[in-house]
């Protein structure tokens, strides 16, 4: 049984027994956390969408080991809560962080963190052995934060789409992220910011290891922006990026042919000879380019 609900419509479903029963995949829309949380059959969610404080994100997931796609906004229910929710009486409760990891086989992961700091969750060990998507949504992150976020999250490598939203940008940290993810099929980025303006993720050596199969090997798919920062002449132009798709592209090159791509770049990335050579390739059957140049 599937349900999309607002809190007071979750009150009610909580007090029918028989419907909450068959309760499989739940979307929680504007929810106030109170004690009708103790009603839902948490253990038998399979999906489940939802708004949830800091302090009782690991207790909830931890009472859900049959849920394999969670949607989660963390720390957004604490700036609207009527109701104070206390996650020691709401949940069992569970190891301290010093203890035993809690390990978990959710397979699709989404996280939007509401609150600047609200990352700091991190300290707590969460370990998710099979997830093999994650996005990291609606939030501005410092590249660090991600990569903790990421360490802690994918064990095993075995993570093959990977989307980050707004970020601050580490070119350490960033490096060490794709390092960590060689498993990759489809790498999406939003805006990455440094010093207050956009910069592009992938730097030249970073494209240089791509192109010769040393850096994500089996990316298929890629999504991100192209700027160049008023007077940065070292900053990747849409010209390298293209070199690289190319060179991914030769019979000697021990990585997949990236065959669809999304390119957002700004003028300045991008000359008239480049984009010439971006149509001309946008032609070939090869490729499944999707470019938009911003004046």
């Amino acid at each position: 049984m599937n349900h999309s609900l607002f809190a007071g419509q979750l009150e009610i479903l909580c007090g029918e027994s028989p419907r909450c029963a068959q309760l499989c995949n739940l979307r929680i829309s504007d929810c106030r956390f109170g004690p009708f949380v103790n009603a839902i059959p948490l253990s038998q969610l399979t999906h489940l969408s939802a708004e949830v404080p800091c302090d009782a994100f690991y207790n909830l997931l931890g009472q859900m080991p049959n849920l394999v796609d969670g949607d989660f906004r963390v720390g957004a229910a604490e700036s609207r809560t009527s109701y104070r929710f206390n996650p020691e009486t709401a949940f069992p409760a569970l190891p301290a962080p010093s203890s035993t990891p809690l390990v978990h086989n959710i397979q699709t992961l989404c996280l939007g963190f509401e609150e600047r700091g609200s990352a700091s969750l991190w300290n707590r060990s969460l370990k998710l052995p099979k997830l093999r998507h994650l996005k990291l949504v609606d939030s501005v992150l410092n590249g660090n934060e991600c990569r903790v976020i990421i360490d802690d999250l994918c064990q095993g490598e075995v993570l093959e789409s990977l989307k980050i939203g707004d970020i601050i940008y580490s070119a350490d940290a960033f490096r060490s992220i794709l390092r960590r993810t060689p498993r990759l099929s489809k790498l999406s980025f939003g805006n990455v910011y440094t010093n207050s303006m956009s910069v592009t993720p992938l730097t030249g050596d970073i494209l240089q290891e791509m192109a010769s199969g040393a850096l994500l090997p089996e990316l298929e798919t890629l999504e991100c922006r192209i700027c160049v920062a008023l007077g940065d002449k070292a900053t990747p132009t849409l010209d390298q990026h293209l070199d690289m798709l190319e060179g991914r592209r030769k019979d000697t090159t021990p990585a997949r042919h990236i065959a669809n791509i999304t390119f957002v770049s700004d003028k300045k990335a991008s000359p008239r000879a480049a984009c010439a050579r971006l149509d001309k390739m946008k032609e070939e059957t090869a490729w499944n380019i999707a470019a938009l140049i911003i004046p």
